[in-house]
């Protein structure tokens, strides 16, 4: 535990940055969509609640966590302004999955998990 202790910001700090780098692809796949799937309510109280240790890891002189802990918190912060600005996701079919030849209202097939880029009107992204 002593180890643990004396190392807490950088641990803190590893473990918060792997959370920034998981967000990313949702950010990427909300702007590319102009869609977004993650409610408000959940994004604007994790941004607060990251915020909210921001505050308390610079209290404590946990100067690398909290830097971190505020990369998170912008993260989420433009998760919930893509919801705010772009709304709930689109109520209508955006692709037809070419393995299963299903209609799905989301990214990523239901059925076998294949994941397509959607562009706007429902059209399949092309040129990637």
């Amino acid at each position: 535990m002593d180890f643990i202790a004396a190392h807490a910001d950088l641990i803190i700090a590893v473990v918060q940055a792997l959370f920034a780098v998981a967000m990313a692809p949702t950010v990427i796949r909300q702007w590319q969509a102009r869609s977004s799937t993650v409610p408000l309510p959940s994004s604007l109280l994790t941004f607060g609640g990251l915020a909210t240790f921001v505050a308390v890891y610079i209290s404590l002189g946990l100067w690398y966590a909290a830097g971190i802990v505020a990369v998170t918190a912008v993260i989420w912060g433009l998760v919930a302004m893509q919801r705010f600005v772009y709304g709930q996701a689109r109520d209508v079919p955006c692709w037809d999955c070419g393995r299963c030849g299903i209609t799905f209202y989301s990214a990523i097939c239901g059925n076998c998990r294949r994941e397509e880029r959607i562009g706007t009107a429902g059209q399949p992204r092309t040129g990637y």
